[in-house]
Formats: structure tokens, C-alpha cells, sequence
């Protein structure tokens, strides 16, 4: 990745939402040691609007199998706050070919687990810049 792609990456927030704390931490791991990313990890949804109102995100990445309710569920209600409507989302699950509408009706990015992790990055970079 070329300098002035991660100088824009600097200081960015991501917003990890995901249940399985192990791949949760992979993820912010990848992200945190690879990119100038500042990376908060949520395994519980519910917490997650009142984080992202006080710690402004550049972007949520929302595993779709949740304890309390499913991804799309909480991007839904994500959007329902005037200052996360534009917060670019990724959604990530091992059965995203079962929700491919969801996704294209919610004009959202998927990724299906297991995901390459260069892979990964690279949507991530497109989605923060």
C-alpha cells in the first residue's frame, strides 16, 4: 500500500461489531497492526449506537449473527441517528449468500467468512476512502 493511501487512513475509526471475541480480535488486530486505524471491538450489539455517539466511527464492520439481533438489525438502527446515516458498513458472515438481498436492498458492502485477510484490508481501504 502506497504512503499517501495510509496517510489518509490515519486516525480513522473502525467500529468491529463481533460476537466470536477470537475473530473479533483478529480482525482488529489485521487492522490495528497493518493500518494507521484506531480499531474498537464491540461483541454485544446494544452498546454499540451509545459507543459510536461518543467515539465518532469511519466505518462499521457488523458480523451478521448476533446475540441480540442480526446485523442488519443494527445497522437499521444505526441509521436511525443522524450522525451514523453516513457511516459507510461492511457486513461479514459465513451465510452471506443467504442474504444477498438484504445487502443489495440496503446498498451495503459483504464479505463472506473465512475471508482472505489481504482481501480484507483492501475493501476496507476503499471503504475509508
Amino acid at each position: 500500500m502506497e504512503m499517501q493511501q495510509l496517510s489518509r487512513l490515519k486516525g480513522k475509526v473502525v467500529f468491529v461489531i463481533e460476537d466470536d471475541q477470537t475473530i473479533g480480535e483478529v480482525i482488529q488486530c489485521a487492522l490495528g497492526d497493518d493500518l494507521p486505524l484506531r480499531v474498537y471491538l464491540a461483541n454485544r450489539p446494544d452498546n454499540v449506537i451509545l459507543m459510536a455517539q461518543n467515539i465518532k466511527p469511519d466505518l462499521f464492520i457488523i458480523d451478521y449473527w448476533l446475540p441480540t439481533m442480526d446485523g442488519f438489525c443494527l445497522y437499521d438502527r444505526l441509521q436511525m441517528v443522524d450522525e451514523l446515516r453516513h457511516v459507510p458498513t461492511l457486513i461479514i458472515s459465513a451465510s452471506l449468500s443467504w442474504h444477498r438481498q438484504e445487502l443489495v436492498a440496503r446498498r451495503l458492502t459483504g464479505l463472506e467468512k473465512p475471508f482472505d485477510l489481504n482481501n480484507f484490508i483492501e475493501v476496507i481501504c476503499q471503504m475509508l476512502n
